[in-house]
């Protein structure tokens, strides 16, 4: 418990990024314009821990995000939204006509 109130002090103050840019395409996560894999390790509702793993690696950089309002619902909504299912125009009732 001590551990996650430290981490939550650490998120509030600040983010771990110094400058760096965490982007979501739509389709894959980039950091610094390296591609990677981006999981939510810990939510703490005013921060979060995330683990960024680049494409054919097994390290794993921890990235501190703190904050609130816009940019931090519309992280959320980018980690947790899931991929879609089944691609637009593929297995959907349009493919059942034909």
């Amino acid at each position: 418990m001590l551990c996650a109130c430290i981490l939550a002090e650490f998120l509030r103050r600040r983010s771990s990024l110094g400058g760096r840019f965490l982007v979501w395409n739509g389709e894959c996560w980039s950091l610094d314009g390296v591609a990677g894999a981006v999981r939510p390790m810990i939510d703490l509702g005013g921060g979060m821990l995330l683990a960024f793993v680049p494409d054919g690696s097994r390290r794993r950089e921890w990235l501190a995000m703190g904050g609130e309002g816009a940019a931090m619902r519309g992280l959320r909504a980018s980690l947790f939204s899931g991929q879609p299912a089944v691609r637009p125009g593929v297995g959907t009732s349009a493919d059942r006509d034909r």
